[in-house]
């Protein structure tokens, strides 16, 4: 049995970047967003299998390097990122048969080997959890560009990814979540739809998710300071 199982959902086509071709696909230092995402997760040893789910019109993953790792698998995505971290994870249980999977968004290539093997070791007696970071900022409820009330900052994290839960678990969650036609903006609210608990693990600031051009200054300063180290 495969232990740990990383699933890439890249079958997203990134129109806020406002580029020609699926921001996962955009260079930075040299490589594709995609390929600085996808080789945190060859590289560590703990993880045994990586799944890059892409679009069944895909037609740039071939060509990058990472594409012939023995240790890659693809998987053809569906319409909402739901459905392609759903059809990975159930390539991960039937095909690799893994205890664990972690599903981490293609558009954050900051994340470090450190935070990557805290989370794998702090959930190691759970059920899962995520990655996340502490609210530094005052943080406003509104409903109308109004503000309703202030939320105490203390008790908001902000979820990142890899997103680590047991595989049978996960599939569970994701099944019922679609088969009820439920929303779920993360893995982690579909497990908690099942009452389950989700562990909390501390994230990094490098380990954000690149939406906007501007955006991109700021993963090439962390990457290439990463490099540097």
């Amino acid at each position: 049995m495969n232990k740990y199982t990383a699933i890439i959902p890249a079958a997203g086509i990134g129109a806020r970047m406002q580029t020609s071709t699926p921001k996962q696909y955009v260079s930075i230092n040299g490589k594709t967003m995609l390929e600085h995402t996808v080789n945190v997760f060859l590289n560590e040893p703990m993880i045994d299998q990586v799944i890059v789910v892409i679009h069944p019109e895909d037609k740039h993953f071939k060509s990058l390097h990472i594409s012939s790792s023995p240790k890659l698998h693809t998987v053809i995505g569906g319409e909402e990122r739901a459905d392609s971290v759903l059809a990975g994870v159930a390539f991960a249980d039937s095909e690799l048969q893994s205890e664990w999977v972690l599903v981490h968004d293609a558009a954050r290539p900051g994340l470090s080997n450190e935070a990557l093997q805290r989370l794998i070791y702090e959930l190691s007696n759970s059920s899962g959890g995520i990655l996340a970071t502490k609210c530094v900022d005052t943080v406003k409820q509104s409903s109308d560009e109004t503000i309703d009330k202030t939320l105490n900052r203390q008790k908001i994290w902000l979820a990142q990814t890899p997103q680590m839960f047991r595989t049978s678990i996960l599939l569970q969650a994701l099944s019922d979540a679609k088969r009820n036609k439920l929303t779920i903006t993360d893995e982690a609210s579909a497990v908690e739809m099942q009452g389950i608990d989700v562990k909390l693990v501390e994230g990094e600031k490098s380990n954000f998710k690149v939406t906007t051009p501007e955006d991109l200054m700021l993963a090439e300063y962390y990457l290439s300071k990463e490099e540097k180290e």
